[in-house]
């Protein structure tokens, strides 16, 4: 995830019009949020199966029982959760991706899969000495 954000970072003022003149660029903005939103699905289905004794039924509820076995704030589990149906509407193209959107989903990726990752690095951290 840090290598994803990484990427992304460099492109917080990215457009729309940028996207739609360089598919490579719009290819790699695409995979980069979809590869943030199904590592952070997996890492919560691990979570709720080993927490709570139960895997997510959807990609939504991950983050619903990752913050009920207190891994996530519900806050954030509520904002990163919208993240899936950009996820989905990427991923399975079923309707035509709004690049204006995909673009403005950058800054939010950014800030809110930091603190995701920030918040397993502290709930996976070891205990102080």
């Amino acid at each position: 995830m840090h290598d994803l954000l990484g990427y992304l970072a460099g492109l917080e003022a990215l457009g729309g019009d940028e996207l739609r003149a360089d598919l490579g660029l719009r290819l790699a903005v695409e995979r980069a949020l979809c590869q943030l939103v199904d590592q952070a699905v997996d890492i919560n289905a691990h979570i709720a199966a080993r927490v709570i004794g139960r895997a997510p039924t959807t990609q939504r509820e991950s983050f619903d029982l990752a913050a009920r076995a207190g891994y996530l704030s519900t806050d954030l589990a509520s904002a990163l959760t919208p993240s899936i149906g950009l996820r989905n509407v990427l991923v399975h193209d079923y309707v035509s991706a709004d690049l204006d959107l995909v673009a403005a989903a950058v800054p939010l990726a950014l800030r809110e899969y930091r603190a995701f990752v920030t918040a397993m690095a502290r709930a996976f951290a070891p205990p102080p000495d």
